[in-house]
């Protein structure tokens, strides 16, 4: 049977199917293990009325606008994560500003919320707590150049983080392992197939041989 003849040459070509499999997985835990680890570091805020607002209908009145327009939530969450935000950052923790081609910074609204999450991913896990906190202190200082009645409030400052978030090594080790185990068994199905076709060709020639032979 078809299925019979599959099962054999697996087990006849088994050598072939570790020896991919040990190659594309040595291949893989290389590859992820050379590659620089990537930390994030998360800064919450939020965007409230000022304190400074000195009548209280005014500050009922900035809180419903507030929870109306989510628009001036995001724009502040562009703001935090604008260029200029991230330079005035790393300015203020001494370093020059070159050090952000190795950090990139995203800002997200949580939904139906004024709260900001404000993510730094970088090589240096130190670093990219460093710079999370010290975006979020310069986007609430800019904020409250702006205007007086919102304001940004750092909620939880970011800490450092224990492990990176990238590469993950045992997804990259799988990935490699199920290429090599699928890159072995077709290269077994192949061995196969060129077997058999390299068996059936004398064969072929000596059946063709015999029918152009003339009779006698």
């Amino acid at each position: 049977m078809e299925i019979q003849r599959y099962l054999r040459s697996l087990l006849e070509g088994w050598w072939i199917v570790l020896a991919v499999l040990m190659l594309s997985t040595g291949a893989a835990i290389a590859y992820s293990f050379s590659q620089q680890p990537t930390y994030e570091a998360v800064a919450t805020l939020v965007t409230q009325t000022s304190r400074h607002i000195p009548d209280v209908g005014d500050t009922i009145s900035g809180l419903d606008t507030l929870a109306g327009r989510s628009g001036l939530v995001a724009t502040y969450c562009d703001i935090l994560e604008s260029r200029a935000i991230a330079e005035a950052g790393v300015t203020s923790l001494g370093l020059p500003t070159t050090v952000l081609e190795d950090y990139t910074a995203t800002c997200v609204v949580l939904p139906d919320s004024s709260v900001m999450q404000l993510t730094v991913q970088g090589p240096n896990p130190n670093l990219t707590t460093d710079l999370a906190n010290a975006m979020s202190t310069q986007g609430i200082d800019y904020v409250a150049s702006l205007q007086e009645i919102y304001i940004l409030r750092l909620l939880d400052p970011a800490v450092v983080p224990e492990e990176p978030i990238a590469p993950v090594h045992t997804v990259n080790v799988g990935y490699g392992a199920i290429i090599g185990l699928m890159g072995g068994v077709a290269a077994v199905f192949l061995r196969m197939a060129l077997t058999e076709q390299a068996s059936a060709t004398p064969a072929t020639e000596t059946a063709t041989a015999l029918e152009d032979r003339p009779a006698s």
